[in-house]
C-alpha cells in the first residue's frame, strides 16, 4: 500500500499539518467564521461604535455645562449640543447597520467584495458623521442617507446569496 493511501500515515500527516487557526479537517473552508473580509466588517463596526461613543460623551459634557435653571420657559439647546445630538444619531444609525451587516457576513461567509463594501460604508459613515458636526442642512443628511443605503442593501443581498 503506498504511503499516501495508508490511513495511519494520512492521519499523522493531517494532524501534523493542522494549524489551530485552520478549519477542522472536513469542514468547508469557504464558511470560516473570521475570514479577512469578516474581520474588516467587525473593525468597521467597532470604528462606528467608537464614533457613537465619542459623540455621546461630547453631548453629555456639553449638557453638563448648561445651567440647570433656565430663564426662558422653553429650554434652548446650544448649537454645539444640537450638532452633537445629530452626530450621535448618525453614528448610532450607521453602527446599527454595520453591526447587522457584520453579523450576517459572519454567519453566511464573506467575500472580498463584501469586505470592500464594508469599508466603503464605513468611510461614507465617517464622512457623514463629520459633516453632521459642521452643517445643519437636512439636504446633506438626505444625500448621505441615499449614498450609504445602496452599499448596505447590496451587502445584505450578497449575504443572502451565500446561503
Amino acid at each position: 500500500m503506498p504511503p499516501s493511501r495508508n490511513p495511519t500515515v494520512l492521519a499523522l500527516v493531517t494532524a501534523a499539518s493542522f494549524n489551530k487557526f485552520d478549519a477542522l479537517p472536513g469542514e468547508d473552508d469557504q464558511h470560516k467564521a473570521f475570514d479577512p473580509a469578516s474581520k474588516n466588517l467587525w473593525i468597521g463596526a467597532f470604528v462606528l461604535f467608537f464614533l457613537w461613543w465619542i459623540a455621546q460623551l461630547g453631548l453629555y459634557m456639553f449638557q453638563m455645562r448648561e445651567p440647570v435653571i433656565a430663564l426662558a420657559v422653553e429650554r434652548v439647546d446650544s448649537t454645539m449640543t444640537q450638532k452633537l445630538a445629530r452626530a450621535s444619531k448618525v453614528a448610532r444609525d450607521c453602527f446599527t447597520f454595520m453591526f447587522v451587516a457584520a453579523v450576517m457576513g459572519t454567519a453566511t461567509g464573506t467575500t472580498a467584495v463584501m469586505g470592500i463594501l464594508g469599508w466603503a460604508f464605513t468611510l461614507l459613515s465617517v464622512s457623514w458623521f463629520g459633516t453632521s458636526l459642521y452643517t445643519t442642512s437636512p439636504k446633506v443628511h438626505v444625500l448621505a442617507s441615499i449614498a450609504t443605503l445602496p452599499s448596505i442593501i447590496t451587502f445584505i443581498g450578497l449575504s443572502f446569496s451565500n446561503l
